[in-house]
C-alpha cells in the first residue's frame, strides 16, 4: 500500500535539529543523523478510507556492526508521526532522524519494517 524511499543521509544533523527544532544535546560521543524520506499511500491500496504511515511502518538505523537504533529517539515537526492520515495518492516528505554514536554512522542503513508484518522489512542506504 506504501511507495518509500530514503534520501541522502545527513550523517552529522546535530546542529541542524538542535537549532531548528530544540533537540537536546545527544548523549556524549552520539551525534543526530537525518535523511529525508518520500512516502506515497498507493492508488490502488486497500484502504481507500486512508491510513497513517507511522501506524503502518517505522524506520531504524542499522550500524555496519549491526547494532539497530530507533527513530523514537528523535522526533522534529517534520517526521513521520507528523503525517497523519494520508489517502489513495497522497504524498508526504517527511524527515526520519536518530541518535546514535558518532563512530557507529559509517556504513550503516536506514531498516524501514512493516509493523503490521514484522517479518516485512528493506534496508536503503544509509551514511557512507
Amino acid at each position: 500500500m506504501w511507495r518509500f524511499s530514503i534520501g541522502a543521509t545527513n550523517p552529522d544533523a546535530t546542529a541542524g535539529l538542535i537549532a531548528d527544532y530544540y533537540m537536546p544535546e545527544p548523549a556524549s560521543g552520539n551525534v543526530y543523523i537525518s535523511a529525508p524520506m518520500y512516502v506515497k499511500a498507493k492508488e490502488d491500496n486497500a484502504y481507500p478510507d486512508g491510513a497513517d504511515p507511522y501506524g503502518s511502518f517505522d524506520v531504524k538505523y542499522v550500524s555496519a556492526q549491526g547494532n539497530t537504533y530507533t527513530s523514537a529517539t528523535c522526533v522534529t515537526t517534520g517526521d513521520l508521526l507528523s503525517v497523519g492520515t494520508m489517502y489513495p495518492g497522497a504524498e508526504a516528505r517527511p524527515t526520519v532522524c536518530v541518535e546514535i554514536p558518532a563512530d557507529a554512522v559509517s556504513g550503516g542503513a536506514w531498516r524501514v519494517g512493516s509493523l503490521v508484518k514484522t517479518d516485512k522489512f528493506i534496508f536503503l542506504d544509509g551514511a557512507n
